[in-house]
């Protein structure tokens, strides 16, 4: 199940019908695809894939809960998130062109938090900005020009 990293795995406990997502956690927070590795659409993917999987339970490797009934909508509802960001840089480059910096400055996934303890958001925000933004570039939903990133589709 690649995407958090490019070897991320899930476990399938066949007769116990349980699958331990490891680092597909669930969390309100949504996904996490910030490291050099990570690959938003292999998560998208890897999360679709999950949600087919017929099982009684999830167990995560994060998260206060950590355990969830084995209800493909809390696969889907977790893989929205991915989505939702999307459509808010969308709405935010749609007020003018902006650079990565002023993209990752919104706050868009991690809020105005800067940082957690000992985990920087800004650096997290950052690399999973410049994922979105290249995702959709190939999509041809966002140009980039000079460093400034703005809507649009084939010039």
């Amino acid at each position: 199940m690649p995407g958090h990293s490019r070897g991320h795995m899930c476990f399938h406990f066949l007769n116990e019908r349980i699958i331990f997502t490891a680092d597909l956690d669930l969390v309100k927070a949504g996904p996490y695809y910030g490291d050099r590795d990570s690959d938003v659409d292999d998560v998208i993917s890897s999360l679709e894939r999950l949600a087919r999987i017929d099982v009684d339970t999830y167990l995560t490797a994060h998260g206060k809960i950590g355990i969830y009934e084995g209800n493909p909508d809390h696969v889907k509802k977790y893989l929205d998130i991915i989505y939702q960001r999307e459509d808010r840089l969308m709405t935010f480059l749609s007020q003018g062109a902006k650079t990565l910096r002023e993209i990752a400055d919104q706050g868009i996934i991690y809020g105005k938090r800067k940082v957690t303890g000992a985990w920087d958001l800004t650096v997290s925000e950052r690399h999973m900005m410049e994922k979105h933004l290249k995702r959709l570039t190939r999509l041809k939903k966002v140009q980039e020009d000079d460093g400034f990133f703005f809507l649009g589709g084939e010039p």
